[in-house]
């Protein structure tokens, strides 16, 4: 049964369909109005949300309907481009721009507190939408697949760093056109966002508002901090002037009080027949409070040095798993990256390659696959990810080539774009492993440094 819902419509079309809902575009038989009525016929997936509360609260849905077996989620449709396409067709100019990302931000606000893979579904650049007069809605679609079942929080922080990317300048993170386009306050916040650099939602959203950029664009924040400050400074003036007031009065009960406590103070002085008992334990109490104090926070600062010490090396020690003597000893003459300290993803160290020409090719890390921490890849399909930071923006070519003693077995090739003085992840799948060894190389198109770093291996689904 479908609670009354296609009594009234008409189905046009389908607009998506998967194992867990159908996705339809139906008009509406009297009015001609179209709508997307989302039947999740999975309702596992959702158990934990309650979408009636939910539209209550923020009254995202035009309607929201339930059987015994399905939800049914109801939006009103139109064939608007989505923000991506809009932008790619249209000159904006900055502060619709920053009107357009203070906008995402907002709904990113919004559904903050829900599960991180209904967050990220809702969220995707898709549904931003932009109607005729320019404005930006979004259509709160809920897609639900496996892949983004298992989406996290970095992945969400990563999406709005694409869709920030794409306001700015039309294109994803991954798409490095016209990235000289994007204002230096958004690109440091689009490269927190990509390298996950943020803890809460909220701390994007403040660092966005925060930013020069914005302020600029709405003076009125600069206005109410002023508005603030003189209410502050009137505050202020007003406790002066009451003091004023009083302070005569003031003056007449000291007059009377201070000759009463002159007398009492004479008494005390001359009573010597009085015993007074001291605890002698008392005496040093602030010094050793103080001490102690003075001591735990000492420990404290110690144990966090050594944490962040412990952490670092986890970090080098893992980036040694990946160029160590063994790498070493198969380079058989090749240019070699060198171990570098001036610039890390993380830990204290990564690998660094200088050219003094473009088009070197350099061997950057190694994996042993006879090696037990590495024997889950064998015969399995893989990805190796890596984080590349370059002293200027520049093309470059990752490939990574599968052994089986000299012999190639396989052998990949990606080329990237490594932005100026921003770690950026990439990652290059490899097929099938039945090798014993996995060499990767990097060649840059330019003069310049590249530093890489934190690698990573993966079992492709």
């Amino acid at each position: 049964m479908s609670n009354g819902i296609f009594d009234k419509l008409k189905v046009l079309d389908i607009y998506l369909e998967n194992e867990f809902q159908k996705i339809l575009i139906c008009e509406d038989k009297h009015s001609n109005n179209k709508f997307l009525v989302n039947a999740i016929t999975d309702i596992s997936k959702i158990e934990d949300i309650d979408f009636f509360n939910l539209n209550n609260k923020l009254n995202i849905y035009y309607q929201v309907k339930e059987t015994e077996d399905v939800l049914y989620l109801i939006n009103k449709y139109s064939e608007n481009k989505n923000v991506k396409e809009y932008i790619n067709n249209n000159s904006i100019k900055l502060s619709r721009q920053i009107n357009f990302a203070n906008f995402i931000l907002d709904k990113l606000k919004a559904f903050m507190d829900l599960p991180t893979y209904i967050t990220y579904s809702i969220l995707r650049y898709d549904n931003f939408i932009v109607d005729s007069k320019g404005n930006i809605n979004l259509l709160p679609l809920l897609v639900i697949d496996n892949n983004y079942l298992n989406v996290k929080q970095k992945d969400v922080f990563y999406s709005i760093g694409d869709k920030l990317s794409i306001v700015f300048s039309g294109f994803e993170v991954s798409n490095n056109e016209n990235k000289e386009d994007i204002p230096p306050d958004i690109k440091s916040i689009i490269g927190k966002c990509i390298n996950n650099s943020y803890t809460t939602y909220e701390e994007l959203v403040k660092d966005f508002r925060t930013s020069k950029l914005y302020r600029l664009v709405n003076p009125e924040v600069e206005e109410s901090k002023r508005v603030h400050s003189m209410r502050r400074s009137m505050k202020k003036t007003r406790r002066k002037f009451k003091f004023k007031k009083v302070a005569p009065f003031l003056i007449i009960i000291l007059a009377i009080l201070i000759p009463v406590l002159v007398v009492k103070g004479f008494n005390y002085l001359n009573d010597k027949d009085k015993t007074y008992v001291v605890d002698s334990k008392n005496d040093d109490s602030v010094d050793n409070n103080k001490e102690i104090k003075d001591t735990d926070e000492e420990i404290k600062d110690n144990d966090n040095k050594k944490e962040k010490k412990k952490e670092n090396n986890v970090e080098d020690e893992s980036l040694n798993k990946f160029f160590n003597d063994k790498l070493k000893a198969k380079a058989d003459g090749e240019n070699l990256a060198e171990i570098d300290d001036t610039r890390s993803f993380k830990g204290n160290k990564a690998l660094k390659v200088t050219s003094d020409k473009s088009g070197i090719k350099y061997l950057v890390a190694g994996i042993d696959l006879t090696k037990d921490e590495f024997s889950f890849l064998n015969e399995r399909k893989g990805s190796i990810s890596m984080w590349l930071n370059s002293n200027i923006g520049q093309k470059a070519t990752i490939s990574v080539t599968l052994l089986k003693g000299e012999k190639v077995l396989n052998k990949k090739i990606k080329n990237v774009y490594i932005p100026k003085n921003m770690w950026e992840l990439y990652n290059i799948d490899i097929g099938s492993i039945n090798g014993d060894y996995i060499k990767i190389h990097i060649t840059p198109n330019k003069k310049g440094t590249v530093w890489i770093d934190s690698f990573d291996v993966d079992v492709l689904k």
